[in-house]
């Protein structure tokens, strides 16, 4: 399958956002502690069932998911700073991006800011971005 070489087209995307340091990144399954109150970004990948795209055993396989950037700030500290990130990873991520892997290309379909809510005392804003590729049969 083609997960992680997907995971590492958008992660690799996403540390060029601009001013954006990538210790203030927390990566799937990797230890991370935030510095004080200071906003970071939360990652998540999902993926749903591959389709078959072409006929044939040798045809490739239509892969989408969602590609999950949180924006994790503190809370009582309003709602600008958090939008204005959201603004910028939807800038990063714009539709019909392609980003290129060994193999097939990786091409974002949209980017949106979905609902904020609240955990602990951060506010979290989940910046959805959905994605599809055109993958080698597994």
């Amino acid at each position: 399958m083609s997960f992680d070489l997907i995971r590492k087209a958008l992660d690799s995307r996403l540390v060029t956002l601009p001013g954006w340091p990538a210790n203030r990144i927390a990566w799937p399954n990797v230890p991370y502690k935030p510095l004080g109150d200071e906003t970071y970004l939360q990652v998540s990948l999902a993926a749903s069932e591959p389709r078959q795209a072409d006929i044939g055993t040798t045809g490739r396989n239509r892969q989408r998911g969602l590609y999950t950037v949180s924006i994790v700030s503190p809370w009582g500290e309003g709602m600008g700073g958090p939008l204005m990130i959201a603004d910028d990873l939807c800038d990063l991520f714009p539709r019909g991006l392609d980003l290129p892997v060994t193999g097939f290309v990786v091409t974002i379909i949209k980017a949106w800011a979905a609902p904020s809510f609240t955990r602990d005392s951060w506010l979290v804003t989940p910046v959805a971005i959905t994605w599809e590729a055109f993958t080698p049969p597994n």
